[in-house]
């Protein structure tokens, strides 16, 4: 044989197997005998259908599994309650490369998808631990419960130290970084998620924050703590009353409300319930608009709806009323037309924005205009009206 034509055949074969790591492969049912496989773009059959179940590839392996079957088992939820759970267990695990080579022996009792180079699996009935690529051990079995690692850091659970029976006890939650050392204690009652840079835990009732080197930036003392606003405060309940802290903990709106609102985006404002009247309050805590209304609660546009004495009207964000606090009923703002319905003494017609009553409150039933027109009802009659309350056909 040509020496060249050797050497070409030789190199083809030699990039083969980086050809198949790079195609796109996604598992499949077999719908005859129900094993799983794999198949390309083309549906092509490129890993045997010989797995009782496969997981998508994630950094080059899949998780696959022989001798497992749908059931149901007892585990808890996040909240720690003791929860029956329909889910692919038994069997063994492991997992494949594109070539359909089992990279990793199917010895597991369960496995995840690799992320950041680890994944958990399950080596006994209680625990689970972190492998690598090669199968390596990398943190070694301890955790009753395991997440996936993201920028670094994993969710991680233990049974406390002196628990009787694994049915009757919760798991105590915590981060670990990827040489299994804890950055958030395993002490905590719900799995600890990180979010722009905060972890929200709770103990005992309790709730405080973490941020992402594990200080305890909020103490865990909370009654109650919400997520942080694109404007970086947090509502918290302490003894049966609500205010706002940022994320040093810092209380800037004073813990003295009976309830609170998260700050709406882009508004600015929070609204604030006080002596069983609602008002709002700026970022730095200044009441802006007086604890003076029964309900209150800032719309899509920015307009706020306030209920008083069983009467609706609009206000805007310094106070100023709008839409006159009179009327039965109202409806939204219409969506780039402008108006709004409104009832009066058990009819609806519609105002503008500048609160103007623009269409009498004559009809029996209205809808939202659309393209400058509206079904109303009158007198038992469905009719179309443009926005002068003129009839259209």
């Amino acid at each position: 044989m040509n020496k060249k034509i050797l050497i070409a055949i030789m190199a083809c074969l030699s990039l083969a197997p980086l050809w198949l790591q790079a195609q796109e492969l996604t598992p499949k049912q077999n719908p005859q005998t129900k094993k799983w496989g794999f198949v390309d773009e083309s549906g092509k059959e490129v890993i045997p259908f010989i797995y009782d179940y496969a997981l998508e590839f994630s950094e080059g392996l899949a998780v696959v599994n022989k001798n497992g079957k749908v059931g149901r088992e007892l585990d808890f939820d996040i909240h720690g309650k003791q929860i029956a759970v329909t889910r692919f267990k038994g069997g063994k695990w492991g997992y494949v490369d594109k070539t359909g080579k089992e990279v990793i022996p199917l010895n597991y009792r369960g496995a995840k998808s690799f992320s950041e180079g680890l994944a958990v699996v399950r080596t006994s009935f209680l625990y689970y631990e972190y492998i690598d690529k090669t199968g390596k051990v990398i943190i070694p079995f301890r955790y009753r419960s395991a997440d996936s690692f993201f920028e670094g850091k994993a969710s991680v659970a233990r049974y406390p130290i002196n628990y009787k029976k694994p049915s009757e006890t919760r798991y105590l939650w915590g981060i670990i970084d990827k040489n299994g050392n804890a950055i958030i204690p395993l002490e905590y009652d719900y799995p600890v998620i990180f979010h722009d840079g905060m972890a929200l835990v709770s103990s005992k009732g309790k709730y405080g924050y973490f941020d992402e080197a594990g200080k305890e930036i909020i103490p865990v003392k909370y009654d109650d703590v919400r997520k942080f606003s694109n404007e970086g405060l947090a509502a918290v309940k302490f003894n049966g009353k609500w205010g706002f802290i940022d994320k040093s903990g810092r209380e800037i709106i004073p813990v003295k409300y009976d309830g609170v609102r998260n700050f709406s985006n882009n508004e600015g404002l929070a609204a604030v319930k006080f002596n069983d009247k609602w008002g709002f309050v700026n970022l730095i805590g200044e009441e802006v608009i007086p604890c003076q209304y029964d309900e209150a609660d800032i719309l899509p546009n920015g307009v706020i709806l306030v209920l008083s004495n069983d009467k609706l009207g609009f206000i805007d964000k310094s106070g100023q009323e709008i839409v006159t606090v009179k009327y039965d009923d109202v409806r939204d703002f219409s969506k780039d037309e402008g108006l709004v319905g409104i009832k009066l003494n058990g009819k609806w017609g519609y105002i503008d924005e500048t609160g103007k009553e623009v269409i009498p409150c004559q009809y029996d039933e209205i809808s939202q205009f659309t393209d400058g027109v509206a079904e109303v009802v009158l007198n038992g009659e469905t009719i179309k009206i443009d926005k002068e309350g003129n009839k259209v056909e």
